[in-house]
Formats: structure tokens, sequence, C-alpha cells
């Protein structure tokens, strides 16, 4: 039968009960050619602009199965491949025609034959596209239901009238597919989407590569493009059973986008495909075409920290010739570091620039960059001058397509691919003043011109490479630093590290469980260190577990929770420190450790039998509680490292407290996630024990505490205009100390909250790949409620510390207090799975529960949570919830919290105190720690916190972050956000006092 209509019933619970019926339509049919009566292979059928498409097999046969309900009658199914005349029919027309025949006919197309073009003049080998991605974005394919589904970008072509494209090249992030096949596509855009394909064959491509760079060789296709195009990847076929594919994006462009064949476009802006194409072109013996001479200029000068050490004079040199050659011209120049600045216009008559040039020299250079402001669209300009190294801090580089952009660089370092590929889409050049003559630079200004100019992406400087042991062991997570700078990095799991470190240097090594030791080097080749341990031995860890009064260990079984020992007869229980060691599934805990329980299969893909099969045609599925909640399938969203107990209820026990649903017997499992309604019954314990009564007099945190004595004059300023030159001078004496940009922008507070934000930018560009120094600004940033920059910080935390559960955790948070819904709740899924074999998420369990079920309890409505665990959908809260963040997993500090009944207990960071506890940190990368109170004690709460690290001063001290939320998890929650100079604390202090 060629058409089908398919009814489909819906089960609750597997109760033989109707709940809704809905009519599907199945189509299958052979897509033939007319002429030969052969199969055309993978021709694209589909509802146009439906998102319900596919793709026929070699042999021509397709199957489209489709709702009845989402396409009406009048809709129009479309059947088009390349070097034949598109079908095109209405639904109901459609159908009638199958009625008759499953056989779709295709008429070839009469194609006439290619103009002969003879090129006198020489090929020149050209680049296009995008030659720099950003590591975090991607374009993925998910789904095998995706046949015909395209991805693609937007390509700029430098030199128009015949360009070949020659090869295409991008790089696979994932393939999970044994390989897939693919189709390379070419279109001209109009009105902002693709439009014609400009192939006249198709092009196939097998990958099965699983990861890096993929070409493509165009070359026999003879590929000619006149103007700008956009080139594609469709997909044809996935062989294997599952496909996980995703490439490399870049952070700007436009990349175009449909999920299946015959879909609707979907176009993003500030975000390109990365590919990469290889092309040539005929270069003309004429002269160069003269560009349109602009009567308005904007000009953006970067004043950032960074840029204080451009080549001045050069540039004015440069402008100076460039306005001479112009004569008249209306010209803005915009300064702009963390945020744009006050803009100036000047009238240039005969290419006079004086007054431009000396408010340029007047310039002061403070903040960091942020190029995301910049183009407005509110600007009526003709062209755009950006003098700028390109290196982003504070905010990414934005496309502009219409109107041309020249970025100009006086400096050896520079971001030069970005800049390059910024400039050519925009019909622009990038000019790299100490690559390129002044005579050159204004030959390009004026001349529409080709930037054959190639920068080397992994060209970096040689860093010094080494290795740490102890004991003949490698030490992981020891700070290596240069001693008097912010260079600084850590070792991995084996030991090794790499430095930005040069001759005569002095490296620091510094690890908690380590003597400090300082070499200075007199080789800059592979080196090994070898540290010595502080301590003899480590203490041992006591394990406890969660105990009622009396001492008995509970679980929640749905309805109460209760003693392990009262489940019943028929019931047996097995505690997390008799977990197999090499379980990676749920399966590999219960597989043959109860009696009378059958795990038949592997993985998570396993079926569970409890009370043995009861007969041939009926199997009863066991019940799951999680945490008192029901699941009637197994729960795979639990790792092991999740699970506390599990506990097994067979015979007649599982159908008499929960009816017939527990009638192939009951799993009870009890996780460390349930952090909600649960507390430390030893801390609780500790509260109400004698002798810890608290009777102390505790001075309020200050945060002028300790305030560097150099800072005086700066404080002690009698005008704006004396604190700013005051700050000039000092800045220059205390360049790298990242308390001096905190202290002095807390003090420009009281003048001008801009520059006060300005100050503190600066250390997004003295520490632009300094961990600590990093979070130690989002910690700032977050405080002064710049959630926006914020997650700019997180999002280069992330890039810096890939392995840090702590990385995720902080973007899935901050995503969602900027309203990035989406992007946090992908984050908290992928922490959820646990499936990133770079990461360990179990430390941070409880906190991903906590901020996971306040995101679903406020923002369920914003997004898709169909694969979450029912636990997390009921609306939970909790009076107080306490997190503190620190910047350095080697800080040392001690809390103290005082409830209302005057009694305290006491939580330390401690390597002598908590050793594996720290390690275990340090392993998994964790600088985060919650305290959850509940209603046991009503009233006002304490507390305190003291600093136990040594008095050394350093460059980038310990700074903490401490956030109080009151109502989590309800709408009328609040939250506190206090930062702390830990550094300065070491007497106590009393940090907060709230009433519960």
């Amino acid at each position: 039968m060629n058409l089908h209509k398919l009814l489909l019933f819906f089960g609750l619970l597997l109760l033989p009960v109707i709940v809704s019926a809905q009519y599907n339509i199945n189509i299958e049919a052979y897509v033939i050619d007319q002429k030969t009566n052969g199969p055309v292979p993978f021709a694209n059928i589909g509802f146009v602009d439906s998102g319900i498409g596919t793709v026929s097999r070699e042999d021509g046969w397709f199957n489209l199965l489709y709702d009845e309900a989402r396409i009406p009658k009048t809709a129009t199914i479309q059947i088009s491949s390349i070097g034949y005349e598109t079908l095109s029919f209405s639904a109901n027309h459609f159908y009638n025609l199958l009625t008759k025949d499953n056989k779709i006919y295709l008429r070839p197309k009469v194609e006439g034959l290619e103009e002969a073009i003879v090129y006198a003049d020489k090929s020149v080998q050209d680049s296009l596209g995008y030659f720099s991605y950003h590591s975090n974005l991607m374009a993925y394919w998910k789904d095998k239901k995706a046949l015909g589904g395209e991805i693609g970008s937007f390509i700029k072509v430098r030199k128009k009238g015949n360009t070949k494209i020659r090869k295409l090249k991008f790089n696979i992030l994932e393939n999970s597919a044994d390989s897939i096949l693919v189709r390379v596509n070419v279109y001209n855009e109009k009105r902002g989407k693709p439009n014609k394909n400009l192939l006249r064959s198709n092009i196939y491509h097998t990958i099965s590569n699983k990861k890096g760079e993929e070409t493509i060789d165009l070359t026999p296709y003879n590929i000619r493009v006149k103007e700008d195009f956009i080139i594609t990847l469709e997909l044809i076929k996935v062989y294997g059973d599952d496909i996980e594919f995703a490439i490399t994006a870049s952070q700007y462009g436009k990349a175009y986008l449909r999920y299946v064949s015959q879909d609707a476009w979907k176009r993003l802006y500030k975000r390109g495909i990365a590919f990469k194409l290889e092309t040539s072109y005929f270069e003309s013996n004429k002269p160069s075409e003269e560009r349109q001479k602009p009567d308005h200029i904007t000009v953006y000068w970067d004043t950032s920290l960074s840029m204080r050490n451009r080549d001045l004079e050069e540039e004015k040199k440069l402008l100076k010739k460039y306005f001479s050659a112009l004569g008249n011209v209306r010209v803005d120049l915009i300064p702009f570091s963390n945020s744009l600045q006050k803009k100036h216009t000047f009238d240039i008559r005969s290419g006079k620039s004086k007054q431009l040039i000396s408010v340029i020299e007047s310039l002061n250079y403070n903040g960091a960059s942020d190029f995301s402001k910049l183009f407005s669209d509110d600007l009526d300009t003709d062209q755009y001058l950006v003098f700028t190294d390109g290196l982003a801090t504070y905010g990414n580089h934005e496309p502009k397509y219409d109107i041309p952009i020249f970025y100009i660089n006086s400096k050896n370092k520079g971001d030069h691919i970005r800049l390059q590929e910024a400039s050519q889409i925009s019909d622009g050049f990038y000019l790299h003043l100490p690559k390129i003559s002044l005579a050159q630079s204004i030959t390009y200004l004026l001349k529409n011109s080709v930037d054959i100019s190639v920068y080397n992406k992994d060209s970096v400087e040689e860093l010094l490479s080494g290795k740490i042991i102890a004991d003949q062991s490698p030490v992981q997570g020891c700070t290596v630093r240069v001693k008097g700078s912010l260079l600084e990095t850590e070792t991995d799991p084996d030991g090794r590290f790499l430095i930005d470190a040069k001759y005569n240097d002095v490296l620091v090594f510094e690890h908690f469980g380590m003597v400090k030791k300082e070499i200075t080097l007199s080789d800059v080749k592979d080196i090994k260190v070898e540290l010595v341990p502080k301590y003899d031995r480590l203490d041992e860890i006591n394990l406890k577990t969660k105990k009622l009064n009396g001492g008995q260990e509970v679980v929640n079984r749905g309805d109460q929770k209760v003693n392990k020992r009262r489940l019943g007869n028929g019931t047996y229980v097995l505690d997390k420190e008799d977990f197999p060691t090499s379980a990676i599934f749920l399966s590999d805990i219960i597989r043959g450790r109860f009696p009378g329980v059958q795990v038949i299969g592997t993985g998570d893909r396993v079926i569970y039998r409890i009370r043995g099969r009861r007969s041939i045609s009926l199997e009863i599925p066991p019940l799951f509680i999680v945490d008192g909640v029901q699941f009637t399938e197994a729960p795979v969203f639990l790792q092991p490292p999740m699970i506390e107990s599990i506990s097994v209820i067979s015979g007649l026990g599982g159908t008499a407290r929960y009816g017939a649903a527990g009638a192939g017997g009951v799993f009870i499992i009890e996780t460390t996630l349930n952090s909600f309604d649960s507390k430390s019954e030893e801390d609780l314990n500790s509260l109400l024990v004698k002798g810890n009564d608290y009777d102390e007099s505790v001075y309020l945190l200050d945060a002028s505490h300790n305030r560097p004595e150099y800072l005086a004059d700066l404080w002690n300023s009698a005008s704006y205009k004396e604190a700013l030159a005051s700050y000039y001078d000092l800045r220059d004496t205390f360049f790298s100390e990242i308390s001096f940009y905190i202290q002095t922008a807390e003090y420009f507070r009281i003048w001008d909250k801009e520059f006060s934000e300005q100050v503190l930018s600066n250390i997004a560009e003295i520490g632009k790949d300094n961990y600590k120094a990093l979070r130690s600004l989002a910690f700032k940033l977050e405080e002064t409620k710049q959630v926006d920059k914020a997650v700019i910080l997180y999002e280069k935390l992330l890039t810096l510390k890939p392995n840090y559960a702590q990385s995720y955790l902080d973007l899935a948070r901050i995503y969602t207090e900027n309203k990035n819904y989406t992007e946090a709740f992908d984050l908290y899924k992928e922490m959820l799975a646990n499936k990133n074999d770079n990461v360990k998420f179990d430390g941070i369990a409880k906190q991903l529960n906590s901020q996971l079920q306040s995101f679903m309890n406020d923002h369920r409505s914003q997004v898709s949570y169909t694969d979450i665990p029912e636990t997390y959908l009921k609306v939970k809260s909790i009076p107080a919830r306490i997190v503190f963040d620190w910047n350095d997993p080697k800080a040392a500090f001690e809390l103290q919290f005082v409830n209302p009944e005057n009694k305290y207990f006491k939580w330390s960071h401690n390597y002598e105190d908590q050793p594996d506890v720290l390690q275990k940190e340090l392993e998994q990368g964790i600088v985060s720690k919650e305290f959850v109170l509940d209603k046991t004690f009503q009233g006002e709460w304490i507390v305190n916190i003291k600093s136990l690290n040594d008095n050394t001063p350093s460059l980038n001290p310990v700074f903490m972050k401490y956030t109080i939320y009151h109502n989590y998890g309800l709408p009328e929650e609040t939250k506190e956000i206090k930062f702390i100079k830990l550094y300065d604390q070491k007497q106590k202090v009393s940090l907060d006092k709230f009433e519960i």
C-alpha cells in the first residue's frame, strides 16, 4: 500500500486505557527519472517550510511519516534534485496521484552548454570563509530523521567576477556514526536566505573521521562564483545506529540552517559555520579599481589598557597621509575600551587633521576591550577605521557586511586572523602596520585590493614545559607561576605543565600538600622539579551516613521516611561502600548483588526482573522509588556517584505497599542529590551539644579593613581631577596587582560609576588567561550587578578550565540570571547526564540539584523538559541557601555558623583538616560550597569567617563571594551578594546576620 493511515493509541502506566488517538500519514513511493526510468537517488522530498521532509534512498524509494493534523490538504509538497525540474503539488493532489501509482517522475533539465572562457592573466590562489572558530560553538546533527537537513555559511567573495572554489575544509568536533554521507550545495543569496542552487551536478562526500579537519576536494566540479554565496553541507545518509555529528562554528558571520528537506531556512546572525574555502581567481593586468571616496568616516580608537604600547607615531602618519589624499571629509572619532566614550566630530578640509591628531594624543588608556557595541546602525557613515590589536577581553566582535571596515593594528601582537576575516567580509582590509608599508596601506585604503597575507593561527611563542613529582609520583594541581607576574598555570594528572617563561625567570611551585619551591631558569627546555611533602602521612577520612536520632539509617520509600530495618521481610539493602568501584551504570551496581534479581542486557539498555517471569505473555516491570518519587522505568539518569543506597522489596511486600504498580517488586534508591530536604545530622547534633556556646564579640566585615598604605593619597584626594592623577601615577607602580584595581574601583564608585567600572575591567586585560584573577573579577561584577559582563567572564573561565565541574555550574547559573534559559538548561542536562569523559560532576551533585530544582521551579515554561526526571518538576523551596565561592583551590579558611540558640558549629576548608576533600576538589575543579538551612532553628543566625592562609603578599590574592538566598526556589526569592577580601581577614569577622 502506498498510503497508510495509522491509528496510534497511548497508554497510561501500562494500563489498557485509551487516552487519546490521532491519525498519522505514512507515504511510501519511488522517485524516478522520467527519461531513463531509472531511480533518482537522494532526491529531496518534503512539505515546504513545515519541518517535515526526507531524502530518497539510492534506489529512489522514500518514506515520509507525519501527523495529519499538522498538514492541511492545501499544503505544498515539493520534490527536487539537482539536474531535474522541481515538482510541487498540493497535499490533496499528491494523495490522489499516489492512489494510482507509487512512482513520482522527475523530468531532467535541459541545460545549455557552459560558456568557454579563455583567461590570459595569471591564476592567484586565495582563501575565503572562516579561519578562526570558537571551541564552545558548534553546528550539529543529532537525529537520523534529519535527512535533507543543511548547515551552511555566507561567504564573502573578495574578487568579484570569476572565483573558482577548489577545496572546502571544516573542523569535526565529534562523529559517533560509523560514517555519514553529505552533499555539498552552493546557493546565491536572495532576500537574506539561500535561493538558487548554483551547482549542475551532485557532489557527495563520505565522512568517516571522528575528529579533526575534514577536506572535500571540489576542483573536479569546476565551481565558479561571481558574487557572494552560501555553501552548505546536507545530511543524506547515516551509516550506523546513531548520529552525533558536530563541527565548529565562528563567533561572527551569518549561518543558515534547515532541519529537513524542503524546510524553511533559519538565519543566524553573529554566528557562522567555520567553513574555510581554498579558491583561485585570475588576476587582471588592468589597474586596481578605485574605491568610492568616502564623505563620512567613523574612527574607532581602542583605548583599552593593552593598547598603551601601540606605535602611535606610525598610526598618526597613516591618518595624516590618508586624510591628505581624501582632501575633504567628515570624521567621527569614538574612543572605546570597556564602553564607548564621548564622540568627537571633525570637519577635515584640504586634508588638515591637526585637531583630530591632538585629541588622539590626549587619550588615556584604561579598561578592558569590548567590541560588541561598535558599528551601531544609527551611524550614517561610509567607512570605518578601527585602530586596535583586536584582542577582545570584555565583549566579542560583531560582524558588519554592508560598510567597509579597515582594521589597523600597529602592534606586533594581535588577533590577526579575526581582524583579517572581519575586514574581508565587509570589503575592507586588515592593515597590520609592522608588516605593511605606509605607501601600501594608503593604496589598500584607496583601491579595491585582495588581502593575500597569511596569518598562522598556531603561531605561538615557544612555551616552557616541565613535570613535577613528589616521592616519584606526579603531582596534580600544583600551581606554577612566574614570580612577579600573573603568568600562571597548573599541572595536569601526569604532573606536566606549559608556561610562558624565559631565561632567568623565577618559577614558583605551590601545592597545599607540598613545601613551596622556587627555581631560577637556567634553561628553557623541558624541566623536572621534585617537591617535598609537608606532612608525613594523611589522616584517615571517616565516611559517615545520614542517620535519624538514635543513629538509625533511613530511606524515603515515597509515603514516609522509615528506618532501613523496618522496610519488612523480603527487603535487601546495598549501601554505597558496597558498590563495585568499576560501576558505570545503575545496572552495574544491581547485577548479581540481590537475591532473585535478574539484570538482562548491558549499560542503560537493560531489563530488570525481581520476582521472575510470571508468564510467557505478561511481563511485570519493577517500580523504582528515587528519593520518594515513583518511576515506572529505570532511572537511567542516575550515575553511581549520585547513589547512597539501593533497597529491594520482593515477595508480596511490593504489592501490599504500592498496589498493582509494585507487583513486579520495588527498588528504593536514596541519592546524594536530595539537598532540599536533607541536612547533615552531624552538623545538626553539633548545634545541640554542650560546650559550644557562642560567647564571642566579633567585628563586622569592613570592606576598607587593612587598606594598603600606598592608597592613602588617593583616598585623601580633594577633587576628582586630583584623584584621577593619583590613580594613573599609582597604576604604573602597582600595575600587576589585582587588589589594586579592586580597591581603586571601590573608591571611584563614589565619584564616577562608569570610571569605576572601567578601572575594574582592567583585570580582564592584565589577567586575561589567569583563572584566579578572572574569577575574582566575575565575583565583583556580580556584586555590582554587571551580570552581562559576568557572563563573558564565566564563558572565558569555561574555556580556560573545561575540565572543572565548577565552570559548568557557574555558567549555567549566570546564564539563568541573564535570561539565557536555553543555554542554561543545556548545561544542566549535560551535568545531570554526567557523560563528559573529561569532567567529573559527582562532587557538585548537591549544588547541581539545588540549582536545577530552582530553575525548574521558575523557568520550566521557557524550555522543553520532557527528558528531565519528575523529581525536579515538583516545586520545592528552602528558607535559606548559602553558597561560598572562592577564586583559588588552595584557599584556606574557617566558617562559623551560630544558631538562634547561641550554639555554633565550624566548617574548615584547610588541607590539614580535610586533605582528601581538598584533593578531590582540586582533581574535579570545585571551588564552592553550599549550606542549606531549614526551619529547625528559627530566629537570628550569624555567619563568621576568618582566613587561614599565610601572610605572604601576593599579586593575585584570595577573594571570596558570599551569596545568601532567602525563600530559595519561590517567586519571592531574594538574593544578596558580598565580595570578601579573604586575604585580609586574618581575624574572625561577622560576615552576616539574618533571620529565618
